[in-house]
């Protein structure tokens, strides 16, 4: 029998094959959304970002559930939303 475990983390820590394949870690994740890894321990800190699994003293975020936070995160524009309102108001007459 063989252990595949050690193929699950790459030298920086990292999720890259395996079991770990769809998680990332902390930096990986502040690189794909743009930010400085502070702002991913605040969004933790205060609850604001996507759920996260540890392992140890790390922490992982799973790919698909990311994808939903920052779906959910969708906002529609206040000038898109004004209109739409003022159109519906005129619709029903009022």
């Amino acid at each position: 029998m063989t252990d595949d475990t050690t193929n699950d983390i790459d030298d920086d820590g990292g999720a890259k094959s395996g079991l770990l394949a769809d998680y990332m870690d902390d930096a990986e994740f502040a690189r794909e959304m743009g930010v400085a890894p502070r702002t991913i321990q605040r969004w933790d800190r205060l609850g604001e970002g996507p759920p996260i699994t540890r392992i140890g003293r790390k922490k992982y975020r799973h790919r698909p559930t990311a994808r939903k936070w920052l779906l959910g995160r969708e906002v529609v524009p206040a000038v898109i939303f004004v209109i739409f309102t003022m159109i519906s108001l005129v619709q029903i007459g009022w």
